[in-house]
């Protein structure tokens, strides 16, 4: 059994840099000491993590590590890649939103002379209803987030036709 320890850091003194973790080439044939040597390789992929593996050299390269506890399995990690989608979703369901919200809010300030009063004061109040539920449902679902901008969008469509029609008209 040989355990290969994985760290990083510019040092060559192994106390001042970061342990990453750790692996056990396991599999190994019996032998005497020094009769054969153990190639490892580490790669990082296109998401940050650290993949490593070894063989025994001049046998068939057959992966005898991976690493070891204390780490990620591929499961966890497929799992995570899972849960980062569902999070980018979110993520952009969310800044749709805001940007929508952002959008009508810069039109009606553009356009504020023209407004009616009533018509002010209920795009002011529809627009501050978003706001007030972005600031409580941080952690909604992008289905969450689509429908309250479908209903927002609702909403401001009658205000937009009135009054960005008429102005890009005007112009």
């Amino acid at each position: 059994m040989l355990w290969v320890w994985i760290y990083e850091g510019e040092s060559s003194v192994i106390e001042e840099n970061n342990i990453l973790g750790r692996f056990e080439v396991t599999a190994l044939p019996p032998s005497s000491s020094g009769s054969f040597t153990v190639e490892a390789v580490f790669d990082i992929d296109s998401n940050g993590i650290l993949w490593s593996r070894a063989w025994i050299v001049g046998r068939y390269p057959k992966i005898i590590s991976v690493l070891d506890k204390g780490c990620l399995t591929r499961d966890e990690i497929i799992a995570i890649k899972r849960q980062w989608k569902v999070t980018g979703k979110q993520f952009q369901a969310k800044n749709e939103l805001e940007n929508y919200v952002y959008l009508v809010m810069k039109s009606v300030e553009d356009i504020s002379s023209q407004i009616s009063e009533n018509d002010q004061k209920q795009i002011d109040c529809d627009i501050d209803a978003v706001i007030e539920w972005l600031d409580s449902n941080q952690l909604a679902d992008a289905d969450q987030f689509y429908l309250k901008q479908k209903e927002f969008e609702s909403k401001c469509v009658s205000f937009m036709q009135k009054y960005l029609v008429t102005n890009q008209h005007d112009d």
